[in-house]
């Protein structure tokens, strides 16, 4: 009678160790996207700066694929001011969504499946504990 616990207890944990591997690996791609937003945002901001130098008479060439094309200073600016607010949005999209994740794991191991045997409380308790120590240390390294 042990070993249908016992193998519940084994999918049940491998379900959510899958589920701990794949908010890793999507948290990970948030941080990069994140890093890119960043430089994206550095990048543009330090282009108007240097550009703000200039006289407002100032024309100058946008690169547009492999050509250029004559625009004035205001313009220029007014793009690269668009391209900062941009990336501030979307950094702030995704350190939300990267904060959730971690969260939806928290969720799922805090509330277990129910034992073989209609929930039991006792078989419901030691699986929970088990779960709970697995993800005890990735919900540190996450959330604190």
């Amino acid at each position: 009678m042990a070993a249908p616990v016992d193998l519940e207890l084994k999918k049940a944990f491998t379900e959510l160790q899958a589920k701990v591997i794949d908010t890793q690996q999507k948290v990970k791609l948030a941080d990069i996207q994140i890093e890119q937003l960043n430089r994206t945002k550095k990048h543009a901001h330090l282009t108007d700066t240097e550009i703000m130098t200039l006289i407002d008479e100032t024309n100058m060439y946008e690169g547009v694929g492999r050509m250029f094309i004559l625009q004035s200073k205001e313009v220029i600016h007014n793009q690269l001011l668009e391209k900062q607010k941009i990336a501030e949005e979307k950094i702030k999209e995704l350190e939300e969504s990267h904060f959730l994740r971690p969260l939806c794991c928290q969720d799922a191991q805090l509330s277990p499946t129910e034992g073989p045997s209609g929930g039991e409380e006792g078989k419901r308790d030691i699986r929970c504990g088990v779960l709970w120590d697995f993800f005890g240390i990735w919900k540190s390294n996450y959330l604190l």
